[in-house]
């Protein structure tokens, strides 16, 4: 698909984002949240950042011989905030579930988000990093961030 303009084929961070939330909500994981996307966060939820990197160095040349920078690396985390397991109950519904399903819905991911999800933009690359456990007590909340390392790319056929 031709994206309308340059400026859409640089809303990388918006455009992927969304794409994932989509990605995510499709495989049971909800509610899941972008930036700009509701004021009142609820939880249990997920929280979905691209954090944009270096460019990679790779460039597309344009009918008027215009270069323009088409690739970078990135970081994409995913906050997984849930309730303190109730002591009552014992139950952690979510936590450990969503951040395993995270994992494995990411390593199905590379190469293989569609156009449908994503149709200016590409992620061929994606490495998990790690995660980074929290707990805040005062909110009566436990957050996991999962990062992942990706290549982000704009697709050939997306070029005005």
């Amino acid at each position: 698909m031709i994206a309308p303009s340059i400026d859409d084929l640089y809303r990388v961070e918006d455009d992927v984002e969304k794409a994932i939330k989509s990605i995510l909500e499709r495989d049971g994981i909800a509610p899941v949240y972008v930036q700009q996307d509701s004021e009142v966060l609820t939880s249990p939820r997920v929280e979905v950042q691209l954090q944009l990197g270096a460019a990679t160095g790779h460039k597309h040349i344009d009918r008027q011989k215009r270069v323009w920078i088409d690739a970078w690396n990135g970081t994409l985390v995913f906050q997984i905030v849930t309730r303190r397991k109730d002591e009552k109950t014992k139950l952690d519904p979510f936590h450990s579930k969503w951040r395993a399903a995270i994992r494995r819905i990411m390593q199905g991911c590379a190469g293989s988000i569609t156009t449908h999800d994503l149709p200016y933009h590409g992620l061929p690359k994606i490495t998990e990093q790690g995660t980074t456990p929290k707990v805040e007590s005062e909110d009566k909340v436990d957050i996991s961030e999962v990062a992942f390392s990706v290549l982000v790319c704009i697709r050939p056929s997306a070029w005005p």
